[in-house]
């Protein structure tokens, strides 16, 4: 029996669609990873994966098509990452909304199997997760999200992913999401998990007299950034540290600097964690962060201390003083990492999940 041809794209976050490739390569696989957004940035072909940036948004949706035509027939199973699909553009534009994830009712209709990650804001109600957070007990999460992020808890804001929720539902064989942005999922899904390449990241438990405290926010409003370095400013008075802010900075330095560093401070308001929060287990730090363990498909074992701004003072002063819980936490975040976010293990659980062969 032939395996089946595999197509991974269109949106890349925190490396979901790269990873995903990789690991079904290595299980014996054939894939194509496409990844296209609007861009003055133009990036070749590297390898099997095709990285196209197009200069305007009306470029963008021919290109999207021709990508689809293109790709539609040689593949079997085609893996949707962020909600994203050749034409789920056309929703967000009124006079083409009806064309909108056209492409998966035509996959659908040549018996096709369609996966979709939902894996940031994608199809999260903001509005709606403030009410969750608030039945779970967890009121310095909601409080300042309402406060911080105002502008996302509009009910009109959700119309769109309403209807993208509903849209993908009725055509998805399988959903992969985590339940801090699924409120308007009505179908059962698959927890999703990003995956990393663990043997890349060297796991440094360093244990200095003046640990480095590091913070790297890519939006930060989102990550709580102000009242991050409100505690840092404070902490100054007392403790012997040092503290990197790393913004704009290219991955392969962050993570360089995450060998370095004994203690990071990952987002302070949404109920989970990003790619930083992982690279930074599995580096060998102490991470304080906003994810719950218990809460949102998180194990009881994350090694995270949950952190949001009424405590990220208090958490600080805490893993400064005790050298080894540092040290306690950084072992645990490496087994954690290593358990739930090595892209081997990531990519046979999605096969296991979709009810396809693990070689």
């Amino acid at each position: 029996m032939t395996s089946p041809r595999f197509f991974v794209g269109i949106r890349e976050i925190g490396n979901t669609t790269l990873m995903l490739s990789r690991g079904l390569r290595e299980l014996g696989y054939e894939v194509t990873n496409l990844v296209i957004k609007p861009s003055k940035r133009i990036i070749p072909q590297i390898g099997h994966d095709r990285y196209i940036r197009i200069s305007n948004h009306i470029s963008y949706r021919f290109d999207l098509i021709r990508e689809f035509l293109r790709v539609v027939r040689p593949h079997d199973i085609f893996v949707f990452n962020f909600s994203s699909s050749f034409f789920s553009a056309f929703l967000s534009i009124k006079y083409t909304r009806s064309l909108g994830y056209m492409d998966l009712s035509l996959l659908k209709t040549m018996g096709k199997k369609v996966i979709v990650f939902s894996n940031g804001s994608d199809l999260r109600s903001y509005r709606l997760l403030v009410e969750e957070l608030k039945e779970a007990g967890l009121h310095s999460h909601a409080t300042y999200i309402e406060q911080d992020l105002s502008n996302l808890l509009s009910a009109q804001s959700d119309t769109l992913k309403k209807i993208k929720a509903r849209t993908i539902e009725k055509y998805a064989d399988h959903i992969f999401a985590k339940p801090d942005r699924a409120q308007y999922l009505t179908k059962q899904f698959h927890l999703i998990w990003p995956g990393i390449d663990v043997d890349t990241m060297e796991c440094r438990i360093n244990q200095s007299d003046t640990p480095l405290i590091v913070h790297a926010p890519s939006s930060n409003p989102v990550k709580g950034t102000a009242y991050v370095l409100r505690a840092i400013n404070k902490l100054k008075q007392d403790y012997e540290f040092r503290f990197l802010l790393c913004e704009n900075m290219p991955n392969e330095l962050v993570r360089k600097k995450l060998t370095e560093s004994e203690i990071v401070v990952d987002q302070l308001l949404l109920p989970g964690h990003g790619l930083l929060g992982v690279e930074a287990m599995s580096a060998g730090n102490s991470v304080l962060g906003s994810a719950v363990p218990g809460y949102n498909g998180f194990p009881e074992s994350l090694p995270i201390i949950t952190t949001t701004p009424d405590t990220i003072y208090e958490n600080l002063k805490t893993v400064l003083e005790d050298p080894e819980l540092r040290k306690d936490l950084a072992q645990k975040g490496r087994a954690y990492v290593e358990q739930y976010h090595d892209y081997r293990r990531v990519t046979a659980d999605f096969l296991e999940k979709i009810g396809e062969r693990v070689p």
